[in-house]
């Protein structure tokens, strides 16, 4: 099955190009031509969690970027009278709590800063249902897409030959190949069961520590793995160390039991195929 992708940019400079139309969240404009036809929305806007300190008005701009985009464009969606057969919205594995045990998509919620957001993100892709015969939401690990995103920094620490560990590195952290991920929003749209919040993560978590050491496997380096105190991590990054300390054993419980297979289920692989030609 094929699509024709309309993209939403906050870039003036692409109002131009091809398939590509303007939005401004916080100034509430949309060019209400990208939803001419539509039948399905993918929400994947939302302001970099880790990209800059966590000050008030980032906070803000980070809860905003998210639940206010989907906010803005349920009411564009409202006013045009658009019935869609499927809205699917990103979300992430920080809804739940920092711990060890393995946790389902009925596990509980956390309580903390990103916690919150991606309940406000969730609710408001929710109030698609009004509009949208499906909701989905999903709640995406650790992504691992080569010099992009979770990967960038660790590649960079690896070109001068050092990869840190975060405290006592036994932290667990959730993860998934970019491919997985794509195959999972292609089914989120194209499969009528598919509804709800799903927990796009192979599964197989695996400590800090132990990741760095298969990063530098896949790349056939050597590397030191000189230690960060928790201390220390938190006075660096203030409130953005619980990212870097925080633990999750995220399992993708309603994706199994629907029979999706994942091409990248365990780690070394997957980081040697994204690294084949480096």
């Amino acid at each position: 099955m094929g699509f024709e992708c309309l993209f939403l940019s906050a870039n003036k400079r692409r109002k131009g190009e091809q398939n590509y139309f303007y939005w401004n969240i916080s100034t509430g404009e949309l060019d209400e031509r990208c939803l001419d036809g539509v039948d399905s929305i993918v929400h994947l806007a939302g302001a970099g969690i880790a990209d800059k300190a966590w000050t008030p008005a980032y906070k803000k701009e980070i809860n905003d970027s998210r639940s206010g985009g989907a906010a803005l464009l349920l009411e564009k969606v409202k006013q045009l009278g658009v019935r869609l057969r499927s809205f699917v919205s990103a979300s992430g594995i920080g809804i739940y709590p920092s711990v060890d045990e393995a946790l389902d998509e009925k596990a509980a919620h956390g309580s903390d800063f990103v916690a919150n957001v991606c309940l406000q993100w969730e609710t408001a892709a929710n109030a698609f249902k009004s509009n949208a015969d499906r909701v989905c939401c999903i709640r995406t690990a650790l992504v691992l897409a080569k010099g992009k995103g979770f990967l960038q920094p660790f590649e960079k620490a690896m070109q001068l030959g050092v990869l840190p560990v975060f405290g006592d590195g036994k932290q667990l952290l959730s993860w998934i190949h970019i491919d997985d991920l794509v195959e999972i929003y292609v089914r989120a749209l194209t499969d009528s069961n598919m509804e709800g919040a799903y927990n796009a993560a192979t599964g197989q978590a695996v400590s800090q520590r132990g990741f760095n050491q298969s990063l530098a496997t896949a790349r056939g380096r050597k590397v030191l793995m000189p230690p960060l105190p928790a201390f220390a991590v938190r006075a660096i990054f203030g409130e953005r160390a619980t990212l870097l300390l925080g633990s999750q054993n995220v399992v993708p419980a309603k994706l199994r039991a629907e029979g999706f297979v994942f091409q990248y289920p365990d780690l070394l692989p997957a980081l040697k195929q994204l690294y084949a030609q480096t």
